[in-house]
C-alpha cells in the first residue's frame, strides 16, 4: 500500500513538474510573440515617420524651390522694367525663401538621422 502511495506521489510530482515546464514554455512563447509584435510596431512607426518626412520634403522644399525659381525668373525677365525697390523686394523674397528652405532641410536631415530614432508617442 505504501509503495502505491509513493508511486502515486511520484506520478503527481512528475505531472506537476511536466505541467510547470509546459506552462513555462507557453509563457516564453507568448513573451517572444509579444516582443516580436512590439518590434514590428516600432518599425511601423519609424516607417510612418519617414513617409511623413518624405511628404514634407516634397511639399515644403519643393514649393520653396519653385518659389525661388519663379522669383528668379521674374527678376531676370523684368529686371529692365523694375525699380530698385521692386528689385530689392524680389531679391529679399528669394533670400528669405532660401533661408526657410535651408532650415527645413536641416530639420528634415535631423529627423532622418537614425541616431534620432527615439520615437515616443
Amino acid at each position: 500500500m505504501k509503495l502505491k502511495e509513493q508511486e502515486s506521489s511520484i506520478n503527481r510530482q512528475t505531472l506537476l513538474k511536466n505541467l510547470s515546464l509546459l506552462i513555462s514554455f507557453i509563457i516564453l512563447i507568448i513573451l517572444f510573440l509579444l516582443f516580436n509584435r512590439y518590434k514590428q510596431h516600432q518599425r511601423h512607426k519609424s516607417l510612418q515617420e519617414r513617409e511623413r518626412i518624405s511628404r514634407d520634403l516634397h511639399d515644403q522644399v519643393g514649393s520653396s524651390l519653385g518659389s525661388i525659381a519663379n522669383f528668379s525668373e521674374l527678376f531676370n525677365r523684368d529686371s529692365v522694367n523694375l525699380s530698385n525697390e521692386e528689385e530689392k523686394t524680389i531679391l529679399e523674397k528669394i533670400k528669405s525663401t532660401s533661408r526657410e528652405t535651408i532650415e527645413t532641410m536641416s530639420d528634415i536631415v535631423w529627423a532622418i538621422n537614425p541616431r534620432n530614432d527615439n520615437i515616443e508617442m
